[in-house]
C-alpha cells in the first residue's frame, strides 16, 4: 500500500460525500487527522504510505478550530445554536471509521 496518508483522507472524504452522508464532512484534508483504530498512538503523518503503519482500520478525526474570539460556552452550546447540547455533543463526540 504506497499510497500516502493525506491520499487516503482525500478519499473517504470523497465517498463520504458520494454517499450523501450527514454531517456534510467538507472535502479539505488538511483539516482532518487519520489514526490507528487499534493502536492509542499519535495521528498518522499525511505524508507517508499508510502501508507503513501495519494497520488495517483507521479513524477519520476532525481538527479543532479554535476561535480567536472568546465566547462563552453557554453561547457555544445554546438551543439557537445547531440545535443545542445534545447536537454539539454529539458533533464533538464523532468519529467515522474508515477499512481501507
Amino acid at each position: 500500500m504506497k499510497d500516502l496518508v493525506s491520499g487516503v483522507i482525500e478519499s473517504a472524504l470523497k465517498y463520504y460525500a458520494r454517499e450523501g452522508r450527514l454531517p456534510v464532512l467538507g472535502s479539505d484534508a488538511s483539516n482532518f487527522l487519520l489514526y490507528p483504530a487499534n493502536v492509542g498512538c499519535d495521528a498518522l503523518n499525511p505524508l507517508e504510505p499508510i502501508g507503513s503503519y501495519g494497520a488495517l482500520n483507521f479513524v477519520l478525526c476532525k481538527k479543532k478550530v479554535f476561535s480567536t474570539k472568546s465566547e462563552p460556552l453557554t453561547k457555544l452550546i445554546s438551543p439557537k445554536n445547531n440545535g443545542g447540547w445534545k447536537s454539539w455533543l454529539n458533533r464533538s463526540f464523532s468519529f467515522k471509521t474508515i477499512s481501507y
